[in-house]
């Protein structure tokens, strides 16, 4: 069974029926909480049912209670430093030269890992380039179609790229050291969730002093040009959802908040 529960445990709170975000979880003929067998199939594998119960009486095939990672004193920043965090972020367009290394790479993506994504289907694979050599690669294969792209696409953007790296700029790839692609199965249906994952890489990177920028013209080449992808090990079946740039970077940003529109908001 997907889910039991401990009868000597449970005390009826309902607790778990009332966090399971499908309503699959309800009371049998005694008002035990169970999942029938015809409803399984239905489960998102969330595991709210099993972190909800105070009282440790819920279980998932799937997820055992020793798995569980402790927050309960861990300390929440406040609202000021929260936001702090996020108003704070920018773009970063000159890094330095020096890959982040396995350690930290590796904490950012377990931070990132947690992104919410449709049905908690959770279905992104990940690339990150940091060999100077792929990434010298990469940048020579989009340089090589921008020649193509610029005489055939009216984006006059294309047409600058093409003139300030004749110039020696790299208006493109801005000398960053990494490179990190969020893939979704072509046949997911929520494309959405690689933004969403990699909003929360950037902002997990800016909590450790790692620059990021998104890198746009990078997301779109690698959507269709095959060299590029196969120089990556992208599958046929797989969806470019967004490709980041990041590293340390050159300039420290000043303390002071970046322009912004005026907040457009309506409620109704």
């Amino acid at each position: 069974m997907l889910f039991t529960a401990d009868r000597d445990k449970c005390t009826l709170c309902g607790d778990c029926m009332k966090a399971c975000p499908r309503f699959i979880v309800k009371p049998d003929e005694d008002g035990y909480p169970e999942v029938s067998p015809d409803e399984e199939w239905y489960c998102i594998r969330c595991g709210h049912c099993v972190i909800n119960c105070r009282f440790e009486a819920a279980n998932l095939t799937f997820y055992r209670w020793e798995d569980a990672e402790d927050l309960s004193s861990s300390d929440f920043p406040s609202e000021a430093e929260a936001r702090r965090l996020i108003c704070t972020r920018r773009s970063t367009r000159s890094f330095k030269g020096d890959t982040i290394g396995a350690e930290k790479l590796m904490k950012l993506m377990d931070m990132t890992r947690y992104a919410p994504s449709a049905s908690n289907k959770q279905p992104l694979r990940w690339i990150v380039v940091e060999k100077k050599e792929t990434m010298a690669e990469l940048k020579r294969l989009y340089e090589e179609n921008l020649k193509v792209d610029s005489a055939v696409i009216t984006d006059k953007r294309y047409a600058v790229q093409e003139d300030q790296i004749k110039a020696g700029l790299d208006p493109v790839f801005r000398g960053a050291p990494m490179l990190v692609v969020a893939l979704v199965p072509s046949s997911h249906e929520w494309y959405e969730d690689a933004a969403i994952a990699l909003s929360y890489f950037e902002l997990s990177a800016h909590s450790v002093g790692i620059g990021t920028c998104w890198a746009g013209f990078i997301t779109r080449a690698l959507r269709k040009n095959q060299s590029m992808r196969s120089l990556l090990g992208i599958g046929e079946d797989e969806w470019v959802g967004g490709a980041t740039l990041f590293g340390y970077p050159y300039l420290q940003n000043p303390d002071r908040l970046p322009l912004k529109k005026a907040l457009e908001l309506e409620l109704r």
